[in-house]
């Protein structure tokens, strides 16, 4: 039995790491979710992603993949628990997970640390990047509209600072890009968009809402 962490879904961390073909971590990047899905077949999946920085939570995620001689792609699922203020750890994936993007979002891109690796051979005497120091570059991704997020996401600081990027333009997602204007897709990516008002309006309160106090009037 696992003991069930309190907390809303803003309570949340992800952490992406890639390590080396010589077992040593090269990158990680922390992520602050703050929405998750509420819909029964996807729930929990993280819909917005908040860069973070923790220097204590890398160095206990680094020294324990090095000493498992990892290699390759690890993507935690991490819970902070007010009850004794410690990161409880949920999994390991031994891949990227749905929203990893928010690594390559904002500028430790994923693909390229295999190339470097394994193609170029040219990561051995590279020194390890903690991704996310700087806020002044903090980009949020977003797998949701604004709305959804501006009206479901929790009250606090975290939310606070995700408002001021969005206001300033710093954010995206994995699915609209720019360079990638197919009609019949993006029209698809909208509709699937939109669908998520539906899906919160129906499953919100049910699975998230009532068991934090949130949007308990929905």
């Amino acid at each position: 039995m696992q003991d069930f962490i309190p907390g809303d879904d803003s309570n949340m961390r992800t952490l992406n790491a890639y390590v080396d073909k010589n077992h040593q971590v090269k990158m990680m990047c922390l992520g602050h979710p703050l929405l998750e899905d509420p819909t029964p077949q996807s729930i929990g999946n993280y819909m917005t992603i908040l860069p973070a920085y923790d220097e204590k939570l890398y160095e206990q995620v680094q020294s324990f993949l090095e000493k498992l001689n990892y290699t390759g792609m690890a993507n935690f699922d991490i819970k902070y628990d007010v009850r004794d203020g410690q990161y409880k750890f949920f999994e390991i994936n031994l891949r990227q997970g749905r929203s990893s993007f928010y690594v390559t979002l904002n500028g430790y891109n994923l693909a390229k640390w295999f190339i470097d690796d394994y193609v170029e051979d040219n990561l051995k005497d590279k020194e390890t990047v903690y991704g996310n120091k700087l806020k002044s570059k903090h980009v949020l991704w977003m797998g949701v509209p604004v709305k959804i997020f501006k009206e479901y996401a929790f009250e606090n600081d975290a939310k606070e600072t995700a408002e001021e990027l969005i206001h300033e333009g710093r954010y995206g997602t994995t699915v609209f890009y720019d360079k990638d204007r197919n009609f019949k897709r993006w029209l698809l990516m909208k509709y699937m968009f939109h669908n998520y008002f539906g899906r919160y309006k129906k499953y919100y309160q049910v699975n998230k809402g009532q068991y934090f106090g949130k949007n308990a009037e929905k």
